[in-house]
Parts: structure tokens; C-alpha cells; sequence
């Protein structure tokens, strides 16, 4: 067997904790605890908590007689140390707005998994898989904005609880590309 090339990259959120040691991966039917926030609170104006979370992605390349073969993972993770509540002011509902921002980051994972499997897997995948990664984040990112804006970062209920019921839907949609 010949390797012609074997390439790994981790792709980070886009706070990039690349030297973050602890984390969480996203699994079905597990929620996020005030336990997983373990990050120290940031003196941000009408913020209760912060979410830390983000896609990362790695791949592998190699030729077997002539035969390219790609391998590649996608992982959604919770960052707890980058991850931070203030105890004195939060709840249940602020709780599930924090988890609203980690099941939209699997929500991504799920849709960068689509695209990569509809990519051609030879010499080119690893620029066309950077390039769908890159436009990937930046759309997650602005649905993330847009997750707090719309709800007022979860002040405004009848909002939250739309984007829940939101986010689990599209979560069912993509199902078929869930990790497994």
C-alpha cells in the first residue's frame, strides 16, 4: 500500500480554542448541565450565560494502486471551559437557550456531513472540503446571531420557544446525517 498523501486538520470553532483539552460532543438525547459551564462568567451587560461551542472537521487522504480513498469526521463540541453562567441569575429557560446554541452547531455538523458526502472523493476534495467548511461556519455563525437576536437572548419566550421547535426540526430534517 502507498500513501501518497494523509492529511489531518482540525477545524475549530470561530473562536478558535484549538488548545482546549476539555470538551463535549454533541449526543443525541443529552443535555448540557450548569455543571458543563465552566468557564469564569464575563461581566458582559444582560448576559446570564455564554455558550462555547463549535464544528470541527478532519480528513485523510490516501492511494492505494492507483485508488484515492478519503476518510473524514465531523464532530460537534461544547467547550465548558470556554463556557461560562453567572449562578446568581440563571435557570432552566436561560439553560435551554444555551442549549439551543450547542444543538445549532450539530445542526451544521449535519449539513457540512451532506455536503461532504456529495463531494467527489479525489485529489480535489481537500480544497472544495475547505471552501463548503468555511461558507458552513459563516452561515452557522449568523444563525447563531440571529438565534439571539430574534429571541432576545432568551428573554423573549414566545420567540424561544419558536426557535426550539425550529431547531428540532431541521435537527429531524438532517437526521439521515446525524453521527452514527
Amino acid at each position: 500500500m502507498k500513501i501518497i498523501a494523509s492529511i489531518f486538520i482540525l477545524v475549530t470553532t470561530i473562536f478558535n480554542f484549538q488548545n482546549e483539552t476539555e470538551k463535549i460532543e454533541w449526543r443525541e438525547g443529552e443535555r448540557l448541565t450548569w455543571a458543563d459551564f465552566k468557564g469564569v462568567p464575563e461581566n458582559v451587560a444582560g448576559f446570564v450565560a455564554s455558550t462555547n461551542s463549535g464544528i470541527s472537521f478532519s480528513y485523510g487522504m490516501q492511494s492505494t494502486n492507483g485508488v484515492m480513498e478519503i476518510t473524514y469526521d465531523i464532530n460537534t463540541y461544547f467547550y465548558p471551559e470556554a463556557s461560562w453562567y453567572k449562578i446568581e441569575s440563571a435557570n432552566n429557560h436561560i439553560l435551554s437557550h444555551e442549549q439551543g446554541h450547542f444543538d445549532i452547531s450539530e445542526l451544521f455538523a449535519r449539513k457540512l456531513r451532506r455536503q461532504f458526502e456529495a463531494l467527489d472523493k479525489d485529489e480535489t476534495f481537500k480544497e472544495k472540503a475547505r471552501k463548503i467548511y468555511r461558507e458552513n461556519e459563516k452561515i452557522r455563525v449568523a444563525f447563531q446571531n440571529e438565534f439571539d437576536k430574534e429571541t432576545d437572548h432568551s428573554k423573549n419566550i414566545s420567540e424561544e420557544k419558536k426557535w426550539e421547535a425550529y431547531i428540532a426540526e431541521q435537527l429531524k430534517e438532517y437526521n439521515d446525517w446525524r453521527k452514527k
